[in-house]
């Protein structure tokens, strides 16, 4: 994939399509500490429709009202505003969720933030 120039950037967005990335107040700099907590579960089709993931449901099911603390980072982009860094937040959150570091590799770049190529190992 290859980022679009800001220009082509900018008449994507006029044209009404969203921005190429996500921008945050510079108070969002540096690393947060996050705790999060899935507070239901809701199955719009109906267990039926998901029946071979049933285990993943119960999963989710265990994990309702269970706070998850992870790390998340926000950096600096190219253009100067401040971005979420999705390598790095990806992996702190598979890390807190799986109890493990599954990911193997990430390859992302910062200035092509929509396309993240991801190794992972066998799950648990």
């Amino acid at each position: 994939a290859i980022a679009m120039p800001s220009g082509a950037d900018m008449l994507w967005e006029s044209l009404g399509g969203g921005p190429s990335d996500l921008f945050y107040p510079e108070e969002f700099l540096g690393l947060w500490r996050v705790t999060s907590t899935l507070v239901d579960l809701e199955l719009p089709l109906g267990e039926d429709f998901v029946k071979q993931d049933a285990k993943v449901i119960q999963r989710a099911r265990n994990d309702i009202d269970q706070p998850l603390v992870y790390n998340q980072r926000f950096i600096r982009g190219s253009s100067g505003r401040v971005i979420s860094d999705r390598a790095f937040n990806l992996e702190a959150l598979v890390t807190a969720t799986a109890g493990m570091n599954m990911i193997t590799s990430i390859d992302w770049n910062p200035d092509d933030p929509n396309v993240m190529n991801i190794g992972i190992t066998g799950a648990p």
